[in-house]
Order: C-alpha cells, then structure tokens, then sequence
C-alpha cells in the first residue's frame, strides 16, 4: 500500500519495488511503522508451531482456486484444526466455505 501512495506522489507509473522503493526514506518509514506494528501483536499473542506436517495435503488441495491460492488454504485449514479465528485484509480468503470466524477491512 505504502508504495502505491508513493508512486502516486512520486506521479511514477513503472517504479520497481525492489530497485526504486526500498532505498527511499519513505520505505524506511514505512517499514519502522511495520516492524512496531508487528512488535505489538507479538506482545499481545501467543506463537504456535504451524503443524505442517500434521495438516492434510489433499484437504487443502481441495481448497484452491481461483480465489484462494496455496498460502491462504494451508491458513484456512490450520485455523479451522485449531478452532483460530483469522484477522486478515487478504478479501479472497472471505469467499472460501469453511466454518471458521474471518474478520476483515
């Protein structure tokens, strides 16, 4: 998001991400704003191990199409094993048929 708002400051319409963004002092903020962000929901949650190997191949096979790729299944699948509710901005994820709470913008 921060670097489409900067491409649109900067009237850019083919910047790079990598090469153009990422050396900005913008990008430098922008990251300082995540990395707090991030610092708050570790002090606020508990980290779990993933179960990886526990989680069924085929059931979250079953899950992918076109709105939901392999990342966002595996995430349905863990949540939906371990009764989690997902807080996410990820739309796509919200059009998946599975019995879990999904909250989102």
């Amino acid at each position: 998001m921060n670097f489409r708002w900067w491409m649109a400051e900067q009237e850019y319409k083919n910047a790079d991400f990598k090469h153009d963004y990422r050396s900005t002092p913008h990008y430098k903020e922008a990251l300082k704003d995540v990395k707090e962000q991030v610092k708050d929901i570790l002090n606020c949650t508990t980290k779990r191990n993933d179960d990886f190997q526990d989680i069924s191949f085929i059931s979250t096979h079953s899950l992918l199409d076109n709105d939901c790729d392999y990342n966002d299944a595996y995430l349905l699948r863990y949540c939906s094993r371990n009764h989690f509710h997902i807080v996410t901005d990820d739309g796509d994820i919200t059009k998946q048929d599975i019995p879990i709470k999904i909250v989102t913008a």
